[in-house]
C-alpha cells in the first residue's frame, strides 16, 4: 500500500493507516471486479446478439482465435487495409472524419513521458510513500495513496487528494516544457493527420504545444445558426457539466504546403488537463462522479440533435430521421467554425464520429469512457454505425481480452509491434 515511511502516532478515533488502506484496496478491487463483469457481459452480448452491419468483416481478414474459438482481432494486411478505409473518409471542410483517441502510447512513440504506473510511482515517492502492489488497479492505487496520506497528515481526504494532484500537475508541466515545440512526432501527428478533433486521455498538453498557435476554450455557448428557432427550443446551455467536458484547445497548424490555410484542430481532454488541477480525473471516486456529467452531456447532445432537425425542417420516415439529415447534423457538430459548430462537449464529438483508439490501454477502470462507448453503441444500434477501431500490438494480451466479443462494437486491429502500429498509422495519414 501507499503508506508513509513514518506515519506518526494515530489518534484514538482513527483507524490505523494500514487497515484504512487495506479497506480502500478491498473496495477498489471489488469495484474493478464489478467493472470486469460488466465489460465481460457486454462482450458476451456483443458476441451472440451483435447485428452484422455493426462490425464490418473483410472477407480476406485473418482473425486471431481465443481459447473458446471466438473471433478477436484483424491482423496483417487486413488490419492495414481496414485502417486505411477508416482514415480516408473526409468531412465537408476537408478534415478527416475519424477522431483519434490517444493515450500515453503517443508519448512512448515520441520517446518521452511516463506511463501511468511510472507517474503514480513518482507521486508516491514525492509524498514519502512506498510503491503499491502491482496487482492493485491504478484507480485503486490512487485511493490507497490519498487515504494513507490523509491519515498520516491528519487532513481530510479531499485535501490529501489536492496535494497529490498538485504533484501530478507539477510533474506534467515539467514534461510539457521539455517537449515544447521540440517533438517532431507530435507535429507530424497534427500536420499529416489533418484531424478536426482529437480526444486526448492524457493530462499533459504536449500535443497542443506542438501547434503554431493554441487557444484555450473554457466552454462554448449555443451557436448562432439556431437563432431563428424560438427561445424555448434553442439549444439549451450545457446543464450542470463538469468543466473537463467542455474545456478544450483550439489549435492552428501550418500545413507542409505553405500555400494552404492553417489547419484547425480541437484537442479535448475528457480526464482533465494540467492547466487546472481540479479538472484531473484520478481514482475511483472521481471516475464514479464523472459518469453523471457524461450522462448529462448525452442528454444535451440528444436535445440539440432534435432541435437541429426542427431547424432544418427534417421529418421522420418510419419513425426515424433520414440518414442524410443525420449526416448534416454530425457534420455540423464536427465543423471547426467558432460560430456554427454544435460541438459543445467532447461527448458531442465522440457520438458523431468514427473513433480510432491508439496508444490507449482501454483500462476496465475507466468507467466514464466505457459508459460513453456503450451509450454510443446504443445510440447507433438502429442505423449506420460509425466504426470504433482500437489499434494494438500482437503482444497486447490485455487488449485482446478486453476487446474479445467486440464490446460496444469495437474492432481490434493488431500489428506485429508498436513500431509497426505507428508506421501503419502515419502511412494511413500520409
Amino acid at each position: 500500500a501507499f503508506l508513509p515511511s513514518n506515519p506518526g502516532p494515530a489518534s484514538n478515533n482513527d483507524e490505523p493507516p494500514r487497515m484504512a488502506a487495506r479497506g480502500v484496496r478491498a473496495l477498489g478491487q471489488s469495484l474493478v471486479q464489478a467493472q470486469e463483469q460488466l465489460i465481460g457481459g457486454l462482450a458476451k452480448r456483443g458476441q451472440h446478439h451483435r447485428p452484422q452491419h455493426q462490425i464490418r468483416q473483410d472477407q480476406q481478414s485473418r482473425w486471431l482465435s481465443s481459447s473458446n474459438g471466438s473471433q478477436t482481432a484483424v491482423t496483417g494486411q487486413a488490419a492495414v487495409k481496414r485502417l486505411h478505409q477508416v482514415m480516408r473518409q473526409r468531412l465537408p471542410n476537408g478534415m478527416r472524419k475519424a477522431v483519434p483517441v490517444v493515450g500515453t502510447g503517443l508519448h512512448k512513440a515520441a520517446g518521452e513521458g511516463d506511463d501511468w504506473q511510472a507517474l503514480l510511482d513518482h507521486v508516491a515517492a514525492s509524498v514519502g510513500s512506498q510503491p503499491c502492489e502491482p496487482t492493485v488497479s491504478l484507480t485503486g492505487q490512487w485511493e490507497e495513496m490519498l487515504v494513507a496520506l490523509a491519515h498520516s497528515k491528519d487532513v481530510r481526504p479531499y485535501q490529501a487528494e489536492k496535494k497529490l494532484q498538485d504533484v501530478v500537475c507539477s510533474r506534467l508541466r515539467q514534461f510539457e516544457q521539455a517537449t515544447f515545440r521540440k517533438r517532431k512526432l507530435y507535429r507530424q501527428f497534427l500536420q499529416d493527420g489533418q484531424f478536426g478533433d482529437v480526444v486526448s486521455l492524457n493530462f499533459d498538453r504536449a500535443l497542443s504545444y506542438a501547434a503554431d498557435h493554441q487557444k484555450l476554450v473554457a466552454k462554448r455557448e449555443a451557436p448562432a445558426l439556431l437563432a431563428s428557432v424560438s427561445t424555448r427550443e434553442k439549444i439549451r446551455p450545457s446543464l450542470n457539466l463538469d468543466q473537463s467536458m467542455r474545456r478544450h484547445f483550439r489549435l492552428q497548424v501550418q500545413p507542409k504546403d505553405l500555400d494552404k490555410d492553417p489547419l484547425i484542430t480541437r484537442v479535448w481532454h475528457p480526464h482533465g488537463d494540467a492547466g487546472v488541477v481540479r479538472t484531473l480525473k484520478l481514482g475511483i471516486r472521481s471516475y464514479g462522479r464523472y459518469i453523471s456529467s457524461v450522462q448529462n452531456a448525452f442528454s444535451v447532445f440528444k436535445f440539440n440533435e432534435v432541435t437541429y432537425y426542427k431547424h432544418i425542417g427534417a421529418t421522420k420516415t418510419g419513425g426515424h430521421f433520414d440518414q442524410a439529415d443525420k449526416a448534416k447534423f454530425y457534420n455540423t457538430v464536427r465543423s471547426t467554425s467558432e460560430e456554427d459548430s454544435l460541438a459543445l462537449t467532447w461527448l458531442d464529438v465522440f457520438m458523431s464520429s468514427p473513433l480510432v483508439f491508439i496508444g490507449c490501454g482501454l483500462s476496465q477502470s475507466e468507467w466514464p469512457m466505457w459508459w460513453a462507448l456503450s451509450q454510443r453503441h446504443r445510440n447507433h444500434s438502429l442505423r449506420h454505425f460509425p466504426p470504433t477501431v482500437v489499434l494494438g500490438a500482437e503482444s497486447d494480451e490485455f487488449l485482446k481480452t478486453v476487446c474479445q466479443g467486440h464490446p460496444a462494437g469495437i474492432e481490434l486491429l493488431l500489428f506485429p509491434s508498436h513500431d509497426h502500429l505507428w508506421d501503419a498509422f502515419f502511412e494511413a495519414t500520409a
